[in-house]
């Protein structure tokens, strides 16, 4: 069963922006490797990769969940000629994503989205889920907002079972996430009135990254240290370093979907 992180933690974590910073760097999310030499190339593809899953049409207007400080969303309005507006449950990276043009930011709980009814044609859901804990209303919230026919890209980890956690640390840490089974998105999808066109299990292409995150959290360890303290940073190098462990056992695992809206859920 996946975890069950409360929006007010999973803010608190995000607010603290230059931590997440040292350890994720600008664009917040994992990558994909194929092709890619270090960390923010693999960031960018998988960016690329979701993009064109979600094959937005110019000039349509998207909704980003789950937006950081913005990086996902301004590449896909430069690159695909759409509006974006992008939603966190962070002040703080809503304040740090600023604006740009055809693309703005707010403070959203997804769960509660602040838009009236069939207000986007897409929306893109990059690294976001796994903080629900309630993804059924999360999924039926998106679908509300989308009008019919609207495409949903999903790209989230998923889980074979619960993670194992070394410490009460890391333990805290990885309580943030609330992993499913790859599987279990199908149902999920199809009771908030989508239908899936792809699952497309990338795991094995993102892997890399958390053994990237642990070099990049050694080479930024006496920032971390002064923003959060020696045992907390012991205790996410912990936490990443059972994701990856949880990886290369085959443990966890990433799936990016596309769907579109077909029925309106009853919310």
């Amino acid at each position: 069963m996946p975890g069950t992180p409360t929006s007010t933690a999973v803010a608190a974590f995000y607010d603290n922006t230059d931590v997440v910073d040292a350890l994720l760097g600008s664009r917040l999310h994992m990558g994909y490797w194929p092709g890619s030499t270090n960390l923010e190339q693999a960031q960018d593809h998988l960016t690329d990769l979701v993009i064109a899953a979600l094959d937005a049409p110019r000039g349509c207007h998207v909704l980003d969940v789950g937006c950081g400080t913005g990086g996902p969303a301004r590449r896909l309005a430069r690159t695909s000629g759409v509006a974006v507006t992008g939603v966190t449950l962070s002040a703080r990276q809503a304040e740090q994503a600023g604006a740009a043009p055809g693309v703005s930011f707010r403070v959203a709980d997804v769960v509660r989205l602040p838009f009236p009814e069939r207000t986007f044609d897409a929306a893109m859901v990059l690294e976001s889920l796994f903080h629900v804990a309630d993804k059924r209303q999360a999924l039926r919230e998106i679908a509300r907002v989308l009008r019919p026919g609207a495409r949903l890209a999903v790209a989230d980890l998923t889980q074979r079972r619960p993670l194992e956690a070394p410490t009460p640390g890391a333990a805290q840490l990885l309580g943030l996430l609330a992993c499913e089974e790859a599987g279990a998105y199908e149902g999920l999808l199809a009771d908030a009135g989508f239908t899936i066109h792809e699952a497309r299990g990338i795991g094995t292409e993102i892997s890399a990254t958390y053994r990237a995150l642990l070099d990049r959290m050694a080479g930024n360890r006496p920032v971390l240290e002064k923003t959060i303290g020696e045992e907390t940073v012991l205790a996410l190098e912990e936490a990443v370093q059972a994701l990856a462990a949880a990886a290369e056992g085959g443990d966890l695992g990433y799936v990016l979907l596309t769907a579109s809206l077909t029925e309106r859920a009853e919310v």
